[in-house]
């Protein structure tokens, strides 16, 4: 037997005193949160914790119509409880994977602002024919508080460090 899952049994048995409504997760269901070292047999449905890059996968989920019964019958023996463990689809991984992905897919880009970005793209004698142009005082305000893409779009230089006429 994976010492894992007769930790995790020991484990339950343990914490079960103090929280007797562990893993119970409503009145027709049970939310079996399994420890790092098990988590190749969670499931999907019980979704994830974290986001991002962050994002794990939790559990087992089941949907039980006496979840206290069930959970009893899942922690009554080291061999209940790893019979319990392979009848999870085992899907969290893949989920887990969309979840990042969708994350990434909607992260959005950091904002850099021209006073961090203008001497990488540009130098002294591009930034003298900009005062020259608009105004040191224009120029400075922006330069300080709007991103290399607004300060280059309000005064026309493109990123080949030359003045657009």
């Amino acid at each position: 037997m994976n010492p894992a899952i007769v930790d995790f049994y020991n484990d339950f048995h343990r914490k079960v005193q103090g929280r007797p409504g562990l893993y119970i997760s409503g009145n027709r269901s049970l939310d079996v949160i399994l420890p790092n070292d098990l988590l190749e047999y969670a499931n999907a449905a019980s979704g994830h914790s974290g986001f991002g890059s962050g994002a794990r996968a939790r559990g087992i989920r089941r949907e039980s119509s006496n979840p206290e019964k069930h959970r009893a019958d899942i922690f009554s023996s080291p061999e209940a409880l790893e019979r319990f463990l392979e009848s999870s689809e085992k899907n969290a991984d893949s989920y887990i994977a969309t979840v990042r992905a969708r994350h990434l897919s909607q992260s959005v880009p950091k904002q850099i602002l021209a006073k961090d970005e203008f001497w990488n793209r540009y130098n002294k004698d591009d930034l003298t024919r900009i005062v020259a142009k608009f105004g040191r005082q224009r120029v400075q305000a922006a330069y300080n508080t709007v991103t290399i893409e607004a300060f280059e779009q309000e005064f026309m230089v493109d990123e080949t460090a030359e003045l657009v006429a």
